[in-house]
């Protein structure tokens, strides 16, 4: 039996202290009919000098990998879109290059795909911490809507590393991450990638080690609570939201109730700030949801002080 070729893609930016330990998991992966993409964001480190070293001690993987550098840098969404233009793969399966996978993992997650024709099968993720591993619990799905409404959800669970994917999902649907928009770019893709999927399967074993300790990634770089986060995330779902417009009323409706949450947090930010025309923006944006997705569930009306919060800055930035 031909078993199917599959991509391992991995964007990367500064990755000096990590890129050796993620290639060699990629390098030793138990199955052999694999095509490693890396992708240098331009970095000002030896990133790719690191890497080189490593792919000396591999010699059997040489021809089956590709380093490509930007010529300038351009953000992790346009680097996993130049990972993806570049993969000959019929699966592809995303790394990032602080984190790593078993060795057998992408042979597990390719068995599954076998024994069940699914068009993404998604794996269980171990986070670790300076002193400890955790399991990320990844809930298993029973049918297409779970899938696509929890990819929709604002969490670790749509990332797109830990899954094998087909290819021709990305292709047939031209689904591309927004260049620009650098947090919140997982949820962008994934979000299609579950809506045109035909079929989704999740798998028990662990196939990916999810690092929390690099303080130089994107996840922490900014706090929850940081403005620049906040507004990429929005830019995220403003995306999800107009993807579905014309498709399903019940998927825009959840992304117009997670806008609407981001929305009013914008408006809190502005308002203390004293920043009128970012408010003004924000408030139209927010009354341009559909006026069913503009009411606060009560749970969080105490939260955000409904409208009278807005309303009340309002008064005072005029």
């Amino acid at each position: 039996m031909i078993m199917a070729k599959v991509s391992v893609l991995v964007p990367y930016f500064n990755a000096r202290v990590f890129i050796a330990q993620c290639a060699r998991a990629i390098f030793e992966q138990t199955y052999q009919n694999i095509e490693c993409v890396f992708v240098d964001d331009c970095s000002p480190d030896n990133s790719i000098e690191v890497l080189e070293n490593v792919l000396k001690d591999y010699p059997q993987r040489k021809e089956q990998v590709k380093i490509i550098k930007h010529e300038f840098n351009k953000g992790v969404s346009a680097a996993r879109n130049t990972a993806l233009r570049n993969s000959t793969g019929e699966f592809t399966i995303f790394v990032d290059s602080d984190d790593d996978m078993p060795h057998d993992a992408v042979e597990r997650l390719v068995k599954k795909q076998l024994d069940t024709g699914a068009d993404i099968v998604t794996g269980q993720v171990v986070s670790r911490f300076d002193d400890k591993l955790s399991m990320m619990e990844r809930s298993h799905f029973y049918n297409h809507d779970d899938f696509v409404e929890d990819m929709i959800k604002p969490s670790l669970n749509h990332t797109l590393w830990g899954r094998l994917i087909r290819k021709s999902l990305y292709i047939e649907h031209d689904i591309q991450a927004k260049e620009g928009v650098n947090i919140g770019e997982d949820m962008q893709m994934m979000v299609q990638l579950a809506y045109y999927a035909n079929r989704c399967e999740s798998l028990w074993d662990v196939v990916y080690y999810y690092d929390c300790t690099n303080e130089l990634s994107c996840m922490n770089q900014y706090s929850v609570d940081n403005i620049h986060r906040l507004i990429q995330d929005t830019a995220s779902m403003e995306i999800v939201r107009d993807f579905f417009v014309g498709k399903s009323d019940k998927f825009q409706n959840q992304a117009e109730g997670y806008l609407r949450d981001y929305y009013l947090k914008l408006l809190r930010y502005y308002g203390r700030s004293k920043m009128k025309e970012d408010f003004e923006k924000i408030q139209e944006r927010l009354f341009g949801l559909r006026p069913q997705n503009r009411k606060m569930p009560k749970q969080q009306e105490m939260k955000f002080g409904s409208y009278r919060m807005f309303r009340l800055v309002d008064s005072i930035l005029k």
